[in-house]
């Protein structure tokens, strides 16, 4: 019994003295500050909030042509966690569709989300950043645009203005044009009044046809009163929503003049230099991710739209070999009038030509038809 009594005694006052020590240890370890995390880890040092206007040439209802740039913004405000405000304004409410850049230009507006189409009267040279005739797939084109000098003559180009352009969307491959009556051959075309903007208009022209510029959201109207005979629009789901099949129901494939088409996003030189580096490259950034989601997203969208035109009554054609012989040897008179007249064009064109020459092996032995 006093064994037992002593040696818990002895295990007592070891218990008594290893929690004395283990309290020291603590009184001697200092209390490490409490770690903030900010509420908005997006935060850098070179950015502060700023708000900018964007003027639209396309309704954000307009699918892709319009709705990514809506949806642009919404980016931006997300990965800016506030700081980089762009507010998108439908047309008209800042400036007509058309007058986008001229807008930006001046400094009327800070940026603006339009189409190089709007520009081929200034400089015929704007077409290269829009969607030339018999032009390559978006893949190819962004090839140059990105890694083949592309980009460098746009930003040339689009600096005489004092503006600052990127490509902030693509769409796929436009259809070829709505017609009231049946086309069998190139002839069909003369004398037929065709909204037909743009150098695929110098084609139809070179053809007998009477081109116009008639703005997109007018088209309908026209063919309903009989102003024009066929029109040239936009993809078919965009062509869905305008309804283009209920007043000229033939419906022709491929879109020669545009098989792709970039959708710009452009700044006032002065508004860009306003963003920090950090909101800049978020631009860039947000630009390049539409690039490829309007890509995914159109490809997507076309097999429906095709389906319900055609369950609508559109008769979907494709152009007859003569109609496209006629096209595309009518094109080459285009770009060597153009190179002529035109020291910009040619030497983007030279750009754009030898690229594709290059890529003409790779683009031949390696896709798939």
């Amino acid at each position: 019994m006093a064994r037992s009594f002593a040696i818990a005694i002895i295990a007592f006052f070891a218990g008594l003295c290893i929690g004395l020590g283990y309290l020291a240890v603590q009184r001697a370890t200092p209390i490490p500050e409490r770690v903030v995390v900010p509420q908005n880890p997006v935060l850098r040092g070179d950015m502060q909030p700023i708000s900018l206007r964007l003027a639209s040439s396309y309704t954000s209802a307009a699918p892709q042509l319009g709705s990514i740039g809506a949806a642009t913004t919404t980016k931006l405000a997300r990965l800016s966690g506030g700081l980089l405000d762009l507010k998108f304004h439908e047309p008209g409410a800042l400036v007509p569709a058309a007058d986008v850049f001229d807008a930006v230009a001046s400094g009327e507006v800070d940026a603006g989300w339009t189409s190089a189409a709007y520009l081929l009267e200034k400089d015929s040279a704007f077409g290269f950043f829009v969607g030339l005739p018999f032009g390559p797939r978006t893949s190819e084109y962004l090839g140059w645009l990105y890694h083949g000098g592309g980009q460098e003559l746009m930003a040339e180009l689009f600096g005489r203005y004092d503006v600052v352009p990127m490509v902030c969307g693509v769409l796929v491959a436009e259809g070829g044009g709505w017609f009231r009556k049946e086309i069998n051959s190139s002839n069909d075309l003369r004398g037929m009044k065709i909204r037909f903007p743009g150098l695929g208009g110098e084609v139809l022209r070179k053809l007998g046809a009477e081109t116009n510029s008639i703005p997109g959201g007018d088209v309908y109207n026209a063919f309903a009163s009989g102003q024009i005979d066929g029109s040239e629009f936009s993809t078919p789901i965009n062509d869905l929503r305008f309804g283009f099949y209920k007043v000229a129901p033939h419906y022709y494939l491929p879109g020669w003049h545009q098989p792709f088409t970039a959708i710009l996003m452009v700044f006032h030189r002065q508004a860009w230099e306003k963003l920090s580096e950090s909101q800049q490259a978020m631009v860039e950034t947000v630009c390049g991710d539409n690039i490829s989601d309007s890509l995914a997203e159109g490809e997507a969208q076309q097999p429906y739209a095709l389906n319900e035109l055609r369950a609508k009554g559109a008769i979907i054609h494709t152009w007859p070999p003569e109609v496209m012989q006629a096209f595309e040897r009518n094109w080459r008179k285009v770009v060597a009038e153009q190179s002529a007249a035109n020291p910009n064009f040619k030497r983007i064109w030279e750009s754009y030509s030898a690229f594709r020459e290059a890529s003409k092996e790779w683009r031949h032995v390696n896709y798939m038809k």
